[in-house]
């Protein structure tokens, strides 16, 4: 409506990328901004916050009010900023979890979508990632049941599993 601004349109906060990873970072927030939200709220490694900037200048990169959170993203499970992941969570925000957050589904009481690939939902799920490649489908309906969560389990068939729907996608365009 001509009364919308960044904050009816929604303000997403991002924590993804790593001084490994910067990539992450820029490829998120792009794809983010691309949906029509209002503000990316992008707070990483300075490195990364850098490299967003120069791609999308009109990024924020300072905490603030957010709507929703994204995190996880290229990012090392062992290397990341786990106190930001845990403020983040702690809000109670729909939250997508990506890469190295997919452990964190039980520190928020927020709806969770959670999008690993076979490897590491084997490895949150402490099996063998050829048993999960195995059968997807299964393993993304089981994740989802088990932890409560929605699962996307990315590859050349995307699983979708969540509170009893499991949809498959293998026709979808590279975007």
């Amino acid at each position: 409506s001509i009364h919308d601004d960044k904050y009816t349109r929604g303000v997403l906060g991002v924590i993804t990328g790593s001084e490994q990873y910067p990539g992450a970072a820029v490829l998120t927030v792009e794809a983010a901004l691309r949906t029509g939200v209002g503000m990316v709220r992008y707070l990483g490694p300075p490195i990364a916050s850098g490299l967003v900037l120069q791609r999308r200048p009109e990024a924020v990169t300072a905490p603030g009010r957010v709507q929703a959170w994204l995190l996880g993203s290229g990012m090392d499970p062992v290397k990341r900023d786990l106190a930001s992941m845990e403020g983040a969570l702690a809000d109670s925000l729909p939250t997508v979890l990506d890469g190295g957050a997919i452990d964190l589904h039980d520190r928020t009481t927020g709806p969770v979508v959670m999008t690993p690939h076979y490897r590491e939902l084997a490895r949150l799920l402490r099996t063998d990632p050829g048993t999960v490649a195995a059968d997807p489908g299964r393993w993304a309906r089981s994740a989802a049941d088990e932890l409560g969560v929605t699962v996307l389990l990315k590859g050349h068939t995307t699983y979708v599993a969540s509170d009893g729907i499991a949809l498959s996608v293998s026709a979808a365009p590279a975007w």
